[in-house]
């Protein structure tokens, strides 16, 4: 076959993304790439391409992993996730099944349990969900929260030290040196001394480190040493809402499914994670099971007079029929039953 500009067009048309193209029609595309026309093909496309939840859920049907669908359809991908329909319109896909070694292979990438979680979230959760997390995560470092501190010190070489506590000492430590009125920077650029940073004790509750930080203190004064702490030790600093499993739960009763609590909130998702209460405060996030057939979809189908009312109403039943290819026929009835 010779290929025109006419004829890879013409294919191309058929794809919705360069990716797509090359993978479908590697011939058409390879000559295309080479003429430089894909930008012309596509470009219009992308700029007059809507994906409605309607046409993701028939792109997506075309995919059996999520991986896939993603490979190939980027943008209908990318529309999904955005909108939160991606769990929904990819019920019929096959989940890639992740063991304990996989699981701890991709734990071995982060330091602790905060980042591989932002970085990893759904191999976080099946490590939680199948109690792998503590063993997978024995690397880590244990780091802070609102309710956990570390005492540290910053001792400089002609017996001067500050004494502080902190939810993170990284965090904490740079964070120094980006304020120019912090006592540790100020006593910096004074002395041209750089300090030794110490930690003193590991994250234990806020309480018992408030008073351990005036205990440090006066250690180090009896001790001959220059402090530079201007406020009274024990000040916990400022602190973010606390969620106590009460408040999640009360939360938690907003939403009908974990991926919707996940993404509309996620500080409170994170925090019944962290303390194990996910399972409990999501225990009414259930759902009964229909086993849609074509005389079920079409019953539930004559309830509605367009195609969107069916979708709103009913995303699994609407599902179901475009997979099983009865749409068409359970919707004649419908004003407009064409979309």
């Amino acid at each position: 076959m010779k290929w025109t500009k006419e004829k890879c067009e013409e294919f191309a048309l058929k794809c919705d993304s360069k990716t797509n193209f090359r993978i479908k029609h590697a011939g058409a595309y390879e000559i295309a790439r080479k003429n430089k026309w894909l930008d012309e093909f596509f470009l219009c496309k992308a700029k007059i391409r809507k994906w409605t939840y309607n046409k993701c859920v028939e792109e997506a049907l075309k995919y059996k992993t999520k991986t896939e669908f993603k490979k190939l359809s980027g943008g209908a991908y990318n529309a999904s996730r955005k909108n939160m329909w991606l769990d929904e319109i990819c019920k019929h896909m096959i989940e890639i099944h992740l063991t304990e070694e996989k699981c701890r292979n991709e734990a071995l990438k982060f330091d602790n349990k905060k980042d591989f979680f932002k970085n990893s979230s759904k191999i976080y959760a099946i490590a939680y969900k199948n109690n792998w997390l503590d063993e997978i995560c024995s690397h880590m470092k244990k780091l802070g929260n609102k309710m956990l501190r570390c005492i540290y010190v910053y001792e400089f070489s002609d017996k001067s030290a500050y004494i502080g506590l902190t939810y993170n000492l990284e965090k904490r430590n740079i964070s120094r040196k980006l304020q120019k009125n912090d006592a540790v920077t100020k006593f910096i650029l004074e002395t041209n001394l750089q300090p030794n940073l110490k930690q003193l004790s590991e994250y234990i509750s806020v309480d018992i480190a408030a008073i351990l930080e005036n205990d440090c203190v006066e250690f180090y004064k009896v001790n001959g040493w220059n402090v530079l702490n201007k406020v009274k030790g024990g000040a916990i600093g400022s602190t973010n809402k606390f969620w106590t499993k009460e408040k999640c739960e009360i939360e938690a009763l907003k939403y009908n499914s974990r991926s919707e609590f996940y993404y509309k909130s996620n500080n409170i998702y994170s925090a019944a994670c962290r303390n194990g209460w996910l399972n409990d405060v999501c225990k009414h996030m259930t759902y009964k099971i229909i086993h849609w057939t074509k005389e079920k979809c079409e019953i539930e189908a004559l309830k509605y007079n367009s195609r969107s009312e069916f979708i709103k109403n009913n995303k699994a039943a609407y599902t179901w029929a475009i997979r099983n290819n009865v749409l068409e026929d359970i919707c004649l009835h419908m004003k407009n039953h064409k979309i």
